[in-house]
């Protein structure tokens, strides 16, 4: 039996084909609103400037100058061709046990092409960030993806902004198709078999399934500092030069603020105003910086990450070792603007520390972390 799904892009951000049952054929539609949306926003930009410059042609009026006119024309009609487009585009997805095919029609044309499962490398677990519009906020799409190494055929199984079901639904698509997960970024990937997506890093290295190497003689990368505190490893994390960097552009981008608002005349106040506010969110900021200092405690059962201040530490956030079922390096999610560190991954969540230190050192701490909490 062939079980079909249908969906409308929409605002491109929720998709499920379900692989349960295959063979499953998934049909994608433009948006409707988007595509009109270009169509008449189009006849606007390009067709008034052109209606112009032919009717100076016409009434022999037309001077040489007005063909900078021109550039509305062509514009324009880039913008009609794309919400034609969208408006016709149709795009329909089959996936069996052996194969996936692709057909993909508008009215500009009609291309097809199939794929073996056998040529895919397996399903991948990702997160993309997206920063939103000028009157958006940010959002984040927890994505499953049948990924090929040719990025044309890869095949976005589900995507959501919720991460409440994205694992489960990862998992059991790998286990449907009977194919690996992967984690992590391009070049620097997890590859874990459907069966033991759900395990802990600690089963899989009891399992023999995760290879740790990690030499504790070998003393750590500069900055770090270990001390055995109870039967647990206090790691106290160096500072990077990256956070300073941001919060000095900072304050200078909050100065030429208050430099507007309170030292040009004529200039709205409320510039002085915001830029004070945010000057003083930098200098707390930087003077926090100076005086705290990232730990890490580590232990068989859990994995805590708090600051210590000169008062006292911080709550923090703990982890317990036996939900954490990946310890890699990367980003949390791709398009995120945070630097690469090591990334914890449990069922519902990512920590990711140590951003912006090199990338032996990050070896090092993943290797450090490992070790502890699976031996």
């Amino acid at each position: 039996m062939n079980h079909r799904l249908s969906s409308h892009r929409g605002s491109g951000k929720s998709r499920h084909i379900d692989l349960s049952r295959l063979p499953v054929t998934h049909e994608d539609r433009g948006n409707k609103v988007a595509g009109i949306f270009l169509f008449l926003f189009s006849l606007v930009w390009g067709g008034i400037p052109t209606f112009i410059l032919l009717t100076a042609i016409s009434d022999g009026s037309f001077e040489p100058a007005m063909l900078f006119l021109l550039i509305f024309t062509l514009i324009g009609t880039a913008l009609l061709a794309t919400g034609i487009g969208v408006l016709t585009h149709r795009k329909t997805i089959r996936i069996d046990g052996e194969q996936v095919s692709v057909d993909s029609r508008s009215v500009f044309g009609h291309k097809t092409w199939t794929e073996p499962l056998s040529r895919y490398r397996g399903i991948l677990l990702r997160s993309e960030h997206h920063s939103g519009g000028k009157n958006s906020s940010s959002y984040t799409l927890y994505i499953v993806e049948l990924y090929h190494d040719d990025r044309k055929k890869r095949i976005r199984l589900y995507q959501s902004l919720s991460p409440s079901d994205f694992r489960r639904i990862w998992q059991e698509s790998c286990r449907y198709l009977n194919m690996p997960g992967l984690e992590g970024e391009e070049g620097n990937m997890t590859v874990r078999d459907a069966q033991d997506l759900d395990k802990s890093v600690r089963e899989l290295a009891r399992e023999g399934k995760l290879e740790v190497a990690f030499d504790p003689d070998k003393p750590p990368p500069a900055g770090f500092d270990l001390k055995v505190d109870g039967g647990k490893l206090r790691i106290t994390m160096p500072r990077t030069r990256g956070g300073a960097i941001g919060l000095l552009l900072g304050m200078l981008f909050a100065g030429v603020f208050v430099y507007i608002g309170f030292f040009i005349e004529d200039a709205p106040l409320a510039f002085g105003v915001i830029g004070l506010i945010f000057l003083g969110i930098m200098i707390a900021a930087t003077i926090w910086t100076a005086i705290s200092q990232k730990m890490l405690l580590v232990a068989p059962a859990s994995i805590k990450v708090f600051h210590r201040a000169p008062w006292g530490d911080t709550g923090g956030t703990e982890l317990p070792v036996d939900t954490i079922t990946n310890i890699r390096i990367g980003r949390p999610s791709d398009n995120s603007q945070e630097r690469k560190g090591v990334v914890l991954t449990t069922a519902d969540r990512c920590l990711s520390i140590g951003q912006g230190l090199p990338d032996d050192a990050l070896q090092w701490l993943q290797s450090c972390l490992l070790t502890v909490i699976t031996r």
